[in-house]
């Protein structure tokens, strides 16, 4: 922000002038004229060092530098890069319930990380820091995740032992890595037919959805698995890790919500023959493999209310940031992929579900 460039970390800003710039290079671009684009840029450079990548980077190391400082942490001053020192130390203070001491002795004190900041502050728990954190708009309270993300994604660009073109074709194929968490859908080239169903049927592979809304917390949506070219049982069924995984994710929902509503479920088995309705709602491909496999689920937008869509919300950054899930957000569904890593969830979740 330019605010922050002149005010904390001393850079020469021409506020007006740098916009005055931008908008003529994008005419300029527009023309095609390439030349007069580059002319125009190195102006901007000189009355704007945020455009010059020397004087940005070393403006970004000055501030991270400072952040470190007040905050006593790394992990902590990259967050507060995109946050804001500000949004941070009150989302701090917020968790620890301490707004008068030096920030630093606040963290120090707390043992505070931001993962602990951000696994720890729930609807229920630290309630204030999670709502102060939730409030960003700009999704600053991810971007510490995303920074990770990167540094990982340029470590398999240098090493030259290692090829990560497979990796950015799977993250490409569906939304949020569905495709990274089971791989082996990659090499399907088509959705599995009604054998292929019965098959999963027939080894035990999957088990039958409960229609039980006040026990488990989702309903079956009458719909499900209308049109098939099968019975419609034999598309409600998941894998048991899919299952468990959206047992926890409903009593989540509840818990958090504080409301007895149910999810409803929408989608879940398929075949090559059935699976139309969920193509035309936009799902790719892969997705609709991951369906066929039993490892998807979609669940209904339409909520009982604001509470239950917020906590909805909540457990689905929660469970995907812990790697359990991959989802993605359609016009009236979300898709959520499940984890072979939820096996940990059947035991203890599945005991009381009839097969």
């Amino acid at each position: 922000m330019a605010q922050t460039g002149t005010d904390l970390l001393g850079m020469q800003i021409d506020v007006q002038r740098s916009q005055q710039l931008t908008d003529q290079i994008a005419a300029a671009r527009k023309r095609g004229d390439t030349g007069k684009v580059a002319s125009l840029e190195a102006q901007r450079r000189a009355a704007d060092p945020r455009f010059d990548p020397a004087k940005a980077i070393a403006g970004t190391v000055r501030y991270l530098t400072l952040a470190r400082e007040r905050f006593g942490r790394q992990d902590l001053a990259v967050v507060s890069y995109h946050m804001g020192i500000g949004n941070l130390e009150n989302a701090l203070r917020d968790y620890s319930g301490d707004h008068s001491a030096a920030i630093a002795d606040v963290v120090r004190q707390g043992g505070l990380s931001y993962p602990r900041l951000y696994f720890d502050s729930t609807p229920l728990d630290h309630a204030a820091a999670y709502h102060r954190l939730a409030s960003l708009s700009d999704d600053s309270r991810n971007y510490y995740w995303k920074v990770l993300a990167a540094r990982q994604a340029l470590r398999l660009y240098r090493d030259p032992t290692k090829d990560p073109d497979p990796l950015a074709s799977y993250q490409g194929a569906a939304p949020a890595g569905q495709v990274v968490l089971h791989p082996e859908v990659f090499q399907v080239s088509d959705v599995p037919d009604k054998g292929d169903l019965r098959s999963l049927w027939k080894h035990g592979t999957v088990q039958p959805l409960p229609n039980s809304p006040k026990l488990y917390g989702f309903r079956l949506d009458p719909s499900l698995g209308s049109g098939a070219d099968v019975e419609a049982k034999d598309v409600r069924g998941l894998r048991p890790e899919a299952l468990a995984l959206l047992l926890y994710l409903s009593a989540g929902v509840r818990a958090v919500s504080g409301k007895q509503a149910p999810l409803t479920v929408v989608g879940s088995l398929t075949d090559k023959d059935s699976s139309a309705p969920l193509a035309s709602s936009g799902e790719r491909p892969a997705e609709l493999v991951l369906h066929a496999d039993g490892w998807s689920f979609d669940v209904s937008r339409r909520y009982a209310s604001p509470a239950q869509a917020a906590a909805f919300q909540f457990m689905l950054d929660r469970l995907q940031a812990l790697d359990l899930i991959g989802w993605g957000r359609y016009p009236g569904t979300i898709h959520v992929t499940v984890s072979k890593k939820a096996d940990q969830l059947v035991p203890s979740l599945l005991r009381t579900v009839p097969r």
